[in-house]
């Protein structure tokens, strides 16, 4: 898939919707197809920023895959986001996906 050969593991991929369409169910669907396991985190709180960065340092390491979901509540969050990633040395197969 293109997901798995034409993206680098440190390379988020990042989803634009129209209102009212999820695209974290494209992300579901592929992760099960591809047989990857996803975790899945919402965006916008104290809680889902935590969990987002634990969910990426271990994901990092194992190389599953990671979705942020809803990452325009948090622009300033994305920033930290941003300067995290260039500091990794990612799984090959880890894919990191924000709606």
């Amino acid at each position: 898939s293109v997901v798995e050969h034409e993206v680098k593991a440190n390379t988020p991929l990042l989803m634009c919707s129209v209102t009212g369409y999820d695209a974290s169910g494209w992300v579901d669907d592929l992760a099960a197809e591809q047989n990857k396991q996803c975790t899945s985190i919402a965006i916008g709180s104290a809680e889902g920023f935590s969990l987002a960065d634990k969910a990426i340092n271990s994901a990092t390491k194992s190389g599953r895959w990671v979705l942020l979901k809803n990452v325009h509540l948090a622009p300033q969050w994305l920033v930290t986001l941003e300067k995290k990633l260039h500091t990794l040395n990612p799984h090959a197969a880890f894919r990191l996906f924000m709606t």
